[in-house]
C-alpha cells in the first residue's frame, strides 16, 4: 500500500501509485496531493502546474493565506512552474516550519526543510475549504534527511 512510510525509508518514493492522483507522478503536485490524502483531507485533481494552485485553491473555495499550519499546503510561483509541497509540523514555540516534499531537487525524490517564521511571508499556504469542519490532519511521522543515505 503506497504511504508516506514507504518514502520516508528510502528518501525515493518506491510506493505504488496512489489513488486517484492525476498529477505527474514524481514531481512536487504528485507529493502534496497524495500527502493530502494519506492526511485525511484530499484536494482536486484540477489544480495544474504549482504555479496556479494557489489561485484555484481560491476559486474553488479554500483558505489561501500566509500562514502555515500543519496540514496546509505550501505553494510558490518561483521557477518555471512554481512549487508545492506538505507542511507537516509548525514549531509552536518558535514558529519556524517544515515542509514534505517531492521533486525539489530530484525528480521522485521526498525531502523536507524547516523554515523560519518569518519566511511564511513570502509563501502561500492553502488550508481546507472555508467553512468547512475543522480536520485534524492524520499523522505524518517526522522524515529523515533524504539524500543522506540515512534510513530509520
Amino acid at each position: 500500500t503506497p504511504n508516506a512510510k514507504t518514502a520516508e525509508t528510502r528518501g525515493f518514493y518506491m510506493g505504488g501509485a496512489v489513488p486517484g492522483n492525476t498529477y505527474a507522478w514524481g514531481n512536487c503536485t504528485y507529493w502534496a496531493f497524495a500527502m493530502r490524502l494519506w492526511a485525511g483531507s484530499p484536494i482536486p485533481t484540477s489544480w495544474g502546474n504549482a504555479n496556479t494552485w494557489d489561485d484555484r485553491a481560491k476559486t474553488s473555495g479554500y483558505l489561501v493565506n500566509r500562514t502555515p499550519t500543519a496540514g496546509a499546503i505550501f505553494q510558490t510561483d518561483e521557477g518555471k512552474w512554481g512549487h508545492v509541497a506538505y507542511v507537516i509540523a509548525v514549531n509552536p514555540a518558535s514558529g519556524d516550519w517544515t515542509i514534505s516534499e517531492m521533486n525539489a531537487p530530484t525528480l521522485n525524490v521526498v525531502s523536507q526543510r524547516t523554515f523560519s517564521k518569518e519566511a511564511a511571508e513570502q509563501y502561500t499556504f492553502i488550508h481546507n475549504k472555508i467553512g468547512a469542519q475543522p480536520w485534524t490532519p492524520n499523522p505524518i511521522t517526522s522524515m529523515p534527511p533524504y539524500g543522506t543515505g540515512l534510513q530509520l
